[in-house]
This record gives C-alpha cells, sequence and structure tokens, in this order.
C-alpha cells in the first residue's frame, strides 16, 4: 500500500498538526435481554436516536450519559447474543462478523442524515473524511478521532487510541483474538454513513495493543 501522508486539515481534532479535525427504559432492557438480532438492532436504534448532536455536547445532562451508557450496554449484549446464539447452533461464528457490520451499516446511515441535515455542503472526499473524524465521531464516541492519514489515493486510516468499545476489556495483547468482534459494528457504522455521503467503501479494522486501533478506509470509485 503506498505511504500515508497526513491530512493537510485544520488542526484539531489531531494530537499533532497537520491532521483532521429513553422515554422507554423497560422496552430498552427487553431488547438489551432478548436473543433476537432484529430485537438489538431495534433497542440500538433507540438509543442512537436519543443521542444530541456534537454541538450539544458541552451540556450533556444525566439523562443523555445514561443514553451513552444503555448504547454501551446494548452493543455488548449484541455481541455476546450473536456469538452465543452461534455456539448453540443457531448460526456461524463466521457470519457473525458480517451480521454486526450490516447492522452498523444500518445505523450508520441513519446517524449521517441527522447529523448532516443543517451542514454546508461538503467541499470534496477529504472534507467529509474530516467531518467524520471530528463531528461524527465526538458524538457517537464522545471524542475526536487521534490522527487521520490518507494516501490521496482513496485510502484513509484512522486512528483512535483509546477506541470507547475497546476501553472496558484488559488493555494490552491478552485478549486480543476478541477485538474483531467488537470492531465489526463500527466498521458498518462508518461504511454506511460515507454511503449516505455518497461514497462507496470498504472499512477494516486493525488493533495491535489496547484499546487503540485503526480503521481503513478504501473509497471505491463509481
Amino acid at each position: 500500500m503506498p505511504e500515508l501522508a497526513p491530512t493537510g486539515a485544520r488542526k484539531p481534532p489531531s494530537v499533532e498538526a497537520g491532521t483532521p479535525r429513553s422515554s422507554a427504559p423497560e422496552a430498552a432492557a427487553g431488547c438489551c435481554l432478548g436473543s433476537s438480532a432484529s430485537g438489538l438492532k431495534e433497542g440500538l436504534g433507540w438509543a442512537w436516536s436519543s443521542f444530541p448532536s456534537a454541538r450539544d455536547l458541552p451540556g450533556m445532562n444525566k439523562s443523555e450519559m445514561a443514553d451513552e451508557a444503555l448504547f454501551l450496554l446494548l452493543h455488548n449484549e449484541m455481541v455476546s447474543g450473536l456469538y452465543r446464539a452461534a455456539e448453540q447452533g443457531d448460526g456461524e461464528n463466521g457470519r457473525c462478523i458480517s451480521k454486526l457490520e450490516n447492522m452498523g451499516f444500518r445505523v450508520g446511515q441513519g446517524l449521517i442524515e441527522r447529523f448532516t441535515k443543517d451542514t454546508a455542503r461538503f467541499k470534496d472526499e477529504l472534507d467529509i473524511m474530516k467531518f467524520i473524524c471530528k463531528d461524527f465521531w465526538t458524538t457517537v464516541f464522545k471524542k475526536q478521532i487521534d490522527n487521520l492519514r490518507t494516501n490521496h489515493q482513496g485510502i484513509y486510516v484512522l486512528q483512535d487510541n483509546k477506541f470507547r468499545l475497546l476501553t472496558q476489556m484488559s488493555a494490552g495483547k491478552q485478549y486480543l483474538e476478541h477485538a474483531p468482534k467488537y470492531l465489526a459494528f463500527t466498521c458498518g457504522l462508518i461504511r454506511g454513513a460515507l454511503s449516505n455521503l455518497g461514497i462507496k467503501s470498504i472499512v477494516t479494522a486493525e488493533v495491535s495493543t489496547m484499546p487503540a486501533c485503526k480503521f481503513q478506509v478504501m473509497i471505491q470509485k463509481i
């Protein structure tokens, strides 16, 4: 792969210059505990629908913080539920990653539509990626991407040094083999968001030491 260079973007959100910038708790609990993948997806949709936009984050109240905690619980239950069903003979382990990615894709499509409804038109592909790294990531994971690199040929690498869905797992390499199933949903989330912005892509994730991870986005020219 060609060498990736830091983007010449606005300083935030990088750590170095040159990179970019519920109303029914019982129902949600039912989704969380259910074994149905569709039920879990509905629960995730409910949690996401109540998330604040990025500009509202500084004034987050206890209810919004509870919504964030609910999403983390729902995500963990979704992952464990799918793999538990596969172990019981209701599916194949190889298909679990694909199911998680597809769920993330649908949620990403819905979220980006909401987050960009009052946003000015993006100038180009790089401008869209900066929005994903800053506004989108801040709203979803309460922090910006730490580093964005590109080869200016359709490949982008988004680095999160403390990825929220991995922080509850042991730091280091102890549970490294379990990391992919906790990254699949977010790969779909990115792909779905880009899809609704007119960009077809392939998104993969890489982890060497948790909780840091890298998401590689390969743009597919139509």
